[in-house]
């Protein structure tokens, strides 16, 4: 359920204007955006309140610890990322399989006359 059903729901919901929007949804949906204060509406009982600011609380504490955890990641973290993720599974194996068959050519008649050597 979003937000400001959660809201909604604990508004008297008798569209009285007096808030000054046209419904209590209309208000519901501005408390959840932060264009206004839960206080704007005059009929709304004293426990309603306390549990819509817990909730608007919540809400506001998650954003700013997610908004934390996503400015704490830089650009440089992001690009050092990709970047080992890159040389693990891209350019090593390319690497790998590179100096073997470069090198696969070159020891491949030495060992022919060591091994010939050996058996003789």
């Amino acid at each position: 359920m979003t937000m400001y059903l959660k809201i909604h729901e604990l508004l008297p919901q008798t569209d009285c204007r007096k808030c000054g929007r046209n419904t209590c949804l209309a208000f519901a949906s501005e408390v959840a955006q932060r264009q206004t204060c839960v206080e704007a509406c005059p009929d709304i009982s004293d426990e309603a309140e306390r549990t819509l600011r817990s909730i608007i609380a919540a809400e506001h504490e998650m954003i700013s610890w997610l908004g934390g955890l996503i400015s704490g990641i830089s650009r440089n973290h992001v690009k050092s990322a990709l970047l080992l993720f890159r040389e693990m599974f891209i350019m090593f194996p390319i690497r790998v399989v590179g100096a073997l068959l470069f090198t696969l050519p070159i020891t491949y008649p030495f060992l022919m006359v060591v091994l010939w050597l050996y058996n003789r």
